[in-house]
Formats: structure tokens, C-alpha cells, sequence
């Protein structure tokens, strides 16, 4: 509207802007996609910022289990900035399967500027199972005269820091010197949890 309250008007050209389709690009990945237990899990992570301006961000970088609960945090990267176009990479992040049980799990980074989250990315690996398992059989005596009972006891100990043992059979066999079976006795045993033991008696 000018001084004498006539509406004016002048019309723009067309504008446009470039949006994005994510503020950084970020890849994540593990040197391995499968591992034992007590076994180092080296992840390489690299980040680049994808806007024309400088951007500062918080990097999260946790291990979750299949379902995304989290399992343990790797680390957290606070106020790293990154100038327009830059790259930078992070290849000395190592989490430690240790006693974490058999099964799928998954890296996970995440990029959060201010209380956004900007960027995210997954990889995901498994820890096998470790199967073994030790047992030991002792007598009650060392010695024993004819038509004496005998009592043997066995204790199987699993040595398996991340899975449990199920559905076990324990055979116990006694042989004379000359190698021939005289007493043979095949027991169920209970499901053994990491490192524990059971024990079982035969008479």
C-alpha cells in the first residue's frame, strides 16, 4: 500500500531451494559379521556432511541386541564439527562380545545435532555360540573287596561363557581290564547355564 493507501503490487520471480535428502551421509560397517565370545568387534565409521554450511553434531555409537534394546554404549562423540563437504572417519571403536549370550546383534550410530536426530546408520553381526563342556567320574573308595556297592560320581561343568546346554545325556561306562562293559548307565542331565555344573551319582 503507498502513502495515498492505493495497493501496489509487483510480482516475484519463481524461487527455489535444494533440499537434502539427509543433512550427512554416514556408514557404518565391522571387520567381521560373525564372532566368537571374548572377541574384539572393531567398527569403522565414516561421516560426511553433505550441507554447504558447518554443522556440529553429538555421534552416539551403541551395540543393541536383534530387537534394538541396547546392549552397550561404544561411545559418544560430543560437539564434533564438521566444516561444509568434510569427511571425516572414526576406525578406532571396538566393542567386546565378552559373555554376551549367542544370538543377532547390530551396531548403531547416530548423529544429533542440537536435540535432532540428522543421521543414523546400522550394521549387524552375530556371536556364535561356544559349545563346551568338561566332565570328571570319581569313586567313593579307591578299593573295594567282592559284592561291595560302588558309588560313582560324575559332575559335568559347562565352559561355554555365552549359551546354555540343553536336551544333555551323560553315559557312564565301567569296563574290567580287559576292556569289556560291565556296567553302563545313560542319564539326562539338567540344562546347563554358562559355566554352571551338575552333578550325578550311579550305584
Amino acid at each position: 500500500t503507498d502513502v495515498g493507501g492505493n495497493p501496489v503490487r509487483t510480482e516475484l520471480g519463481p524461487q527455489s531451494v535444494h533440499v537434502l535428502s539427509s543433512a550427512f551421509s554416514t556408514t557404518l560397517v565391522t571387520d567381521q559379521t560373525q564372532y566368537t565370545a571374548n572377541e574384539d568387534v572393531l567398527i569403522d565409521l565414516t561421516i560426511s556432511n553433505l550441507s554447504e554450511f558447518a554443522r556440529t553434531v553429538h555421534v552416539v555409537v551403541e551395540i543393541e541386541d536383534s530387537a534394538g534394546h541396547l546392549v552397550e554404549a561404544v561411545t559418544t562423540l560430543s560437539n564434533l564439527t564438521f566444516a561444509a563437504g568434510e569427511t571425516r572417519r572414526f576406525s578406532d571403536l571396538i566393542y567386546n562380545t565378552g559373555g554376551s549370550f549367542a544370538g543377532d546383534y547390530r551396531a548403531h550410530v547416530r548423529l544429533i545435532e542440537a536435540v535432532t536426530e540428522v543421521g543414523e546408520a546400522l550394521s549387524r553381526f552375530t556371536v556364535l555360540p561356544v559349545h563346551q563342556a568338561t566332565s570328571i567320574i570319581a569313586a567313593d573308595k579307591i578299593a573295594y573287596t567282592a559284592n561291595e556297592p560302588v558309588t560313582l560320581t560324575s559332575t559335568v561343568t559347562s565352559l561355554s561363557p555365552n549359551s546354555t546346554f540343553t536336551g544333555l545325556n551323560g553315559t557312564i561306562n565301567v569296563s574290567d581290564p580287559l576292556g569289556t562293559s560291565i556296567f553302563t548307565e545313560t542319564r539326562s542331565l539338567a540344562d546347563l547355564l554358562p559355566n554352571a555344573r551338575v552333578e550325578l551319582k550311579s550305584f
